[in-house]
């Protein structure tokens, strides 16, 4: 097998074995419901996302393969906050709303990546992606049926 093609399998394998955390790290925190508090949720999820990869970052430092080099530090800052506050409301939504509908409304975050680009990097938007973003927008309200009274056979 040629080294970009075992590269690329092992991201595959990484992407997927992220998913499946993320969906039970879901499952986990509706099974908890509002017994913990959700800081307590939040410090105990990214201190083991840091405890899992700490490991693989001293190996690549001892190996000197490691590279650290921030040219925008606030806008790291930025990312950092906004990630934190991302999954914290997540958190927050699978604890009021069904896990379905939280997860859908988790997953609208690429919709709403060209009006950040735009308000932080003033790259405009072209026709074809709002388009795009309009269609996405639809697609989210027709899976998501705000409003809507769900039929039961026995009322």
């Amino acid at each position: 097998m040629l080294s970009h093609q075992k590269d690329l399998l092992i991201a595959v394998m990484f992407v997927l074995g992220a998913a499946f955390f993320y969906s039970i790290m879901a499952v986990l925190v509706r099974m908890v419901d509002g017994a913990v508090p959700i800081s307590v949720i939040l410090f105990i999820r990214f201190t083991v996302g840091f405890a899992v990869l700490s490991p693989f970052i001293i190996v690549r430092l001892r190996k000197g393969t490691f590279t650290f080099k921030i040219n925008r530090f606030w806008l790291q800052i930025l990312r950092g906050i906004a990630g934190v506050l991302a999954i914290g409301f997540y958190y927050a939504a699978i604890n009021y709303m069904p896990l379905v509908n939280a997860t859908l409304l988790n997953i609208t975050y690429p919709l709403f990546m060209p009006l950040i680009v735009w308000i932080v990097f003033k790259v405009p938007s072209t026709k074809s992606m709002i388009m795009a973003i309009l269609l996405g927008f639809i697609g989210v309200v027709f899976v998501f049926q705000p409003g809507h009274v769900s039929f039961h056979w026995a009322d």
